[in-house]
């Protein structure tokens, strides 16, 4: 082989289907005869923001709980005395 083609693979191009947007918006009038298959997507979206929601606020509470913060109630001593007398 002299590296300029490649005899595994093969070139296909296709064309994409156009989208007639007036059909696809002018189908949203008949909601009722899909109400079930309408309601699960619609649910499903409304569980998923929920889930979205709660993680952001559990991630916030962690970005707090994983802060430094100093301890107020230790004075420079004793701070050095106790790095001085572990073993």
């Amino acid at each position: 082989m002299d590296g300029k083609h490649n005899s595994l693979a093969a070139s296909v191009n296709v064309a994409p289907n156009m989208i007639d947007f007036s059909s696809v918006w002018g189908k949203f009038t008949n909601i009722g005869e899909n109400a079930v298959v309408f309601s699960v997507v619609l649910g499903t979206l409304v569980l998923y923001i929920l889930l979205l929601l709660w993680a952001r606020r559990k991630d916030k509470l962690d970005k707090v709980k994983v802060g430094v913060f100093g301890m107020y109630n230790n004075h420079f001593f004793q701070r050095t005395l106790s790095k001085v007398a572990q073993p």
